[in-house]
């Protein structure tokens, strides 16, 4: 068998190394991108802490000026108005979705071959879209029964046509959100 070596040492070494070039820049990139996501998300929930902090100073102020004067009316107003807004926070966190947890629940009960297009859950209705491809027509049925034992929801709808083609098969779900999806 004979072999020849149409490119040079130097020229394999040149090209070794702008193949790591390009893979060194790529990873940079994304290194930079994530810390940048990191970075926005701490600054907003720094924002959010501050504002909530001086809410409660100024809240603060107002009892200590209540309290001052002796206005027993003024400090019932002031409970008053302080337990509506524990109890519109509670309200909140109540339906407070811990969607990391979530989609990680949702990702790790999904078989291999399957890629999604779009996730979309709306919990005000408590219902949800998924689209993507699955590889072969077996991974999409593996898929299918994965998600109607998944306990966070509930009557998935998977159209029939979705099982017509055997390779590269597109999908749409939908169906219904349990209740468990706060409860996490």
């Amino acid at each position: 068998m004979i072999s020849f070596n149409l490119i040079s040492l130097e020229q394999k070494k040149y090209v070794t190394k702008i193949k790591v070039w390009e893979l060194l820049k790529h990873l940079g990139t994304v290194i930079i991108t994530f810390s940048i996501i990191v970075a926005a998300v701490i600054f907003f929930t720094y924002q959010l802490l501050l504002d909530n902090e001086s809410l409660i100073d100024e809240q603060l102020e107002q009892e200590k000026r209540v309290t001052e004067l002796g206005k027993v009316t003024a400090v019932d107003e002031a409970i008053i108005s302080l337990n509506n807004q524990l109890t519109l926070a509670k309200s909140i966190q109540e339906h407070h979705v811990k969607w990391p947890i979530f989609l990680n629940k949702l990702i790790e009960s999904s078989p291999e071959g399957i890629v999604f297009k779009s996730l979309q859950f709306n919990t005000d209705s408590l219902s949800f879209r998924i689209t993507g491809t699955a590889i072969n027509r077996d991974i999409l049925l593996n898929y299918q029964e994965s998600l109607k034992n998944f306990k966070y929801f509930d009557s998935v709808n998977f159209p029939i046509a979705s099982l017509a083609q055997k390779d590269l098969s597109n999908f749409e779900i939908t169906g219904k959100l349990t209740n468990l999806i706060y409860a996490q």
